[in-house]
């Protein structure tokens, strides 16, 4: 009961941001695993309780997962996770390319033919497990992780010894959490399982509502502990009702290739690219990103919606969908190419206060004044100055 509640639950609540798909690897009776999945939201599925509650037989542990669709791949039955391969099923959140791929930044995939990056993966590391039958689970996978680059956080079964697996790399997040038995009186509680998933506020959220429904229904005393993130790059087995860490699997982190160019698109706003190659730096705080963007939002007097145009011109998707490389190719990439020089920001901050923001009409009252401001010529930038100056004189 435990376990259908809060599979149910995880998969809901996740696929509020991930959308694309969704599985689960359960057991049968005679402990056979097997595949449920569909290319629908969680979220959306009327009877997804009926089909959890009719194929989930006892407390076998479960795999589940939503997807999120990598650029230019179709949301299918087919491509929706767990994928299920002779001796293994594997879920994987992220995106890994070959290692020896040149991986080219393209804002505008239209080819949505692309084979799953996570089913390749599967099928090499099934290749390997044939060519080397003896090989512990850590040499196989690191092996197999070897000819790879890119995010990843795989969850792994192997049919051969009834074993999972865990992998976090250096950029998907991972978190653990215990679930909890009070027994009815006063005592302490006993772990009985745990919990790994992607996003803490996700799985906290999961959590509270599951335990409260097992609560109502069944009446026993269940609760969790607050969830922990579980170390980079390392690989953990699981034995029982413990996550015991195994080794040490390194991600490789994926250098993208930029066309060289520089054009003005249909909108007036002047878009920059580099032919050189560009090293995705995936161990920066996703804090540290917002705080590069924010400094530049303030230094130039943009607003929120400013940035989030600028991104979406850069790298084809707004703040809220943009990845850890979108963001790290605006800050490093872009933001350079569209930063005003030094005096002319500090002159924009001597005739401007703190609140001001250069507003959408400006661009319209301004003749030749391109978006954003910073990259306009300097006679279009006094004459913005000069609107700026001639504005403030007539509010007051």
């Amino acid at each position: 009961m435990v376990n259908k509640i809060l599979l149910a639950n995880i998969l809901q609540i996740n696929s509020l941001t991930n959308g694309e798909g969704t599985g689960f690897m359960y057991f049968s009776k005679t402990g056979k695993a097997s595949i449920y999945k569909t290319e629908l939201a969680a979220d959306t599925m009327l009877d997804l309780g009926i089909y959890i509650a009719d194929k989930i037989q006892g407390d076998y542990p479960l795999l589940g997962h939503v997807r999120a669709a990598s650029k230019g791949m179709e949301v299918t039955k087919a491509n929706s996770h767990p994928f299920d391969g002779p001796r293994f099923v594997l879920a994987h959140n992220g995106r890994l390319y070959p290692k020896n791929e040149v991986v080219k930044y393209n804002n505008t995939v239209e080819d949505t033919g692309l084979a799953s990056d996570s089913q390749k993966f599967l099928l090499e590391l099934e290749s390997d497990a044939e060519k080397f039958p003896k090989l512990p689970f850590l040499e196989l996978v690191s092996t197999t992780m070897g000819r790879h680059k890119g995010k990843f956080a795989l969850m792994i079964y192997d049919k051969k010894t009834k074993k999972f697996y865990v992998c976090r790399g250096n950029t998907a997040d991972l978190h653990f959490t215990n679930l909890l038995e009070y027994p009815k009186g006063n005592g302490d509680p006993k772990i009985i399982g745990f919990v790994v998933n992607t996003r803490k506020a996700s799985l906290m959220d999961s959590l509270c509502y599951a335990t409260t429904a097992v609560q109502v229904i069944t009446g026993r005393r269940i609760s969790y502990e607050v969830a922990v993130e579980l170390p980079k790059n390392t690989v953990f087995e699981v034995q029982g009702q413990e996550l015991l860490e195994i080794g040490k699997m390194e991600e490789t982190p994926v250098v993208f290739t930029y066309p060289s160019q520089a054009k003005t698109g249909n909108t007036g706003a002047t878009i920059w690219e580099t032919s050189k190659k560009y090293t995705v730096n995936t161990r920066l705080a996703i804090w540290d990103y917002s705080d590069k963007i924010f400094k530049f939002m303030v230094n130039h007097r943009l607003s929120i919606s400013d940035i989030d145009y600028l991104i979406k011109i850069a790298c084809g998707y707004s703040i809220a969908d943009a990845a850890l490389e979108d963001l790290d190719k605006f800050i490093n990439v872009y933001i350079p190419k569209i930063t005003a020089p030094k005096k002319v920001r500090e002159r924009l901050h001597k005739i401007t206060d703190d609140s001001f923001q250069i507003m959408p009409y400006m661009y319209t009252k301004i003749p030749g004044l391109q978006y954003p401001w910073s990259v306009s010529s300097m006679d279009s930038i006094q004459n913005l100055f000069k609107y700026i100056v001639e504005s403030k004189k007539v509010i007051k």
